[in-house]
């Protein structure tokens, strides 16, 4: 493995270990009905989704909260798409037009991902 492709999966890596750690400090419950989202899996909200006990907009107006609480200790995240809560309104909004089976497992669920950056123009985890 080339340097590039080293650096790009440590920081894949090191960027879900920071989405298991705000996952894991969510609290137990949204919208009055009980969803740990702690332990949730993707079919675990995609069934919330369906029953319309939380939307992706709830789901990404939720993150910022976590991320502000978390990254001060982690600095894990450096941007947050600006076009979140947008795209999230949208993919609730096919959610109700469209046919379930239509639409993919992840559909409507944030995710965090990272970019190829090249080692010499960032700061390494190490310095």
């Amino acid at each position: 493995m080339g340097p590039k492709l080293t650096v790009s999966l440590f920081s894949f890596s090191f960027f879900l270990l920071i989405l298991l750690a705000i996952l894991s400090s969510v609290p137990p419950t949204i919208s009055g009905n009980v969803l740990s989202i702690r332990e949730a899996t993707v079919g675990d909200l995609q069934l919330a989704f369906k029953y319309n006990r939380l939307t992706s907009t709830q789901l990404v107006e939720f993150y910022p909260e976590q991320i502000h609480r978390l990254n001060p200790i982690s600095h894990g995240i450096t941007e947050v798409n600006p076009d979140a809560l947008d795209l999230a309104d949208k993919a609730d909004q096919e959610r109700r037009t469209k046919a379930p089976e239509s639409l993919s497992k992840l559909h409507g669920i944030p995710l965090v991902g990272v970019l190829g950056v090249d080692k010499e123009r960032m700061l390494t985890q190490s310095s």
